[in-house]
């Protein structure tokens, strides 16, 4: 039985920094949505050598930003196999796969473990009956047949907790055990030769959202490296409230507010203070001095009662009914939550429909753990090459 793990809150967290220079090194993106592991992983100087992913808005999204042939690309990245495969993934080959690169990365389908779904856990399947529970599998199959030296996965803490695993909060420390889900996972990736260490690390300590995720990296068990430095990734800096990045022009005819129809309607209004029982000017705010709740694919849906919404404006404005009504994120706030550059485009792909882009945010990685994780993976990298010359 996997050691329960601890992981410190942004606030009681020591600041270190990683010094650490960029260097060159190859990596491959699974279940790619966005791009998040890419923008994290670019920015210490990875170089992607493969990217696949099956849906075709985050396809368009992706390619937007990162494809070499697109003149408005913001990608350094000038790589000849610089290539996204729009496909499923039990639809990939080995030999799709470059002969040699040094990561693999994946955010695995989260949908069976979420606490916000039935968690049917490792037996669940999608609306066309594929074994979305079982698509770690497929990592495994990847693993076996290609061994690069190291991989990062993520997934969504109720992996960790499924099936007898637990989360303990308090004092400003957060324990975290391994469940029978978690150590049947584990144990997967562990049987193909890989030194496999996890983590839950909320990304507060980047950006202004609560967002707990539990990271896999993995070592190929003949490279005998060090464990990863955990607390050096969870807090790298000052992070800004929500304040700060709420867009300013607000009132403004062609701001994003009102371009993507963000403040709620009458009727949704109304709708929004029958879920709260009349309170949901304090049950479904947004702090601004503070940080938003975890950004989700379904962020969208006035009906929930865990979307939580803007009510006071970074000038102070509130949106209390008359005149402003409540809205929602935008696009661009929502990017900024998540860590991703204003550079990234976020406008709708496909008939102005803001849905697509809301739930690929939802779903990418915070670029800035990514980024972390890949210094400390680097650092090992860079051992490992010390030790046995090129990887």
């Amino acid at each position: 039985t996997a050691a329960a793990t601890t992981t410190i809150t942004p606030d009681d967290t020591a600041d270190a920094t990683i010094d650490q220079s960029p260097s060159n090194f190859t990596f491959v993106e699974l279940f790619a949505g966005i791009g998040g592991f890419r923008l994290g992983l670019e920015a210490i100087g990875g170089t992607c050598a493969l990217a696949s992913e099956r849906n075709p808005n985050a396809c368009t999204i992706y390619r937007r930003h990162f494809h070499r042939n697109n003149s408005t690309a913001i990608s350094t990245t000038t790589s000849p196999s610089d290539v996204l495969i729009e496909c499923d993934m039990l639809d990939l080959h080995p030999t799709d796969f470059p002969a040699h690169f040094h990561l693999l990365t994946a955010g695995f389908p989260c949908q069976p473990f979420t606490i916000r779904g039935p968690q049917s856990g490792l037996y669940d399947t999608d609306r066309n009956s594929n074994p979305r529970g079982q698509m770690y599998q497929e990592l495994v199959r990847v693993l076996n047949a290609t061994q690069p030296p190291f991989f990062l996965f993520e997934n969504v803490v109720g992996l960790v907790t499924m099936e007898g695993g637990y989360a303990r909060h308090g004092k400003g420390v957060h324990e975290f055990k391994a469940g029978s889900v978690m150590e049947e996972v584990l144990a997967a990736f562990r049987s193909c030769g890989y030194q496999v260490d996890w983590h839950v690390i909320n990304s507060g300590g980047v950006v202004p959202q609560y967002r707990e995720r539990v990271y896999f990296v993995g070592s190929r068990s003949d490279l005998s490296c060090p464990p990863i430095n955990w607390t050096s990734i969870e807090r790298r800096g000052s992070c800004p409230t929500l304040r700060n990045i709420l867009q300013s022009d607000y009132n403004a005819l062609d701001s994003s507010v009102r371009t993507e129809s963000c403040e709620l309607t009458q009727r949704q209004y109304d709708k929004l203070q029958s879920i709260h029982s009349g309170h949901a000017l304090h049950k479904a705010r947004l702090d601004p001095n503070s940080y938003a709740p975890t950004l989700t694919s379904g962020y969208r849906q006035p009906a929930s009662s865990y979307t939580r919404y803007v009510m006071e404006e970074r000038d102070g404005t509130l949106r209390h009914g008359d005149p402003l009504r409540p809205r929602f994120l935008t696009l661009r706030e929502c990017a900024r939550v998540m860590g991703i550059p204003d550079g990234f485009d976020v406008s709708a792909p496909v008939g102005g429909e803001v849905g697509h882009v809301y739930k690929g945010l939802g779903n990418a990685v915070v670029p800035g753990i990514i980024e972390g994780i890949g210094k400390e993976i680097l650092r090992s990298m860079k051992e490992v090459e010390g030790r046995k010359g090129q990887l």
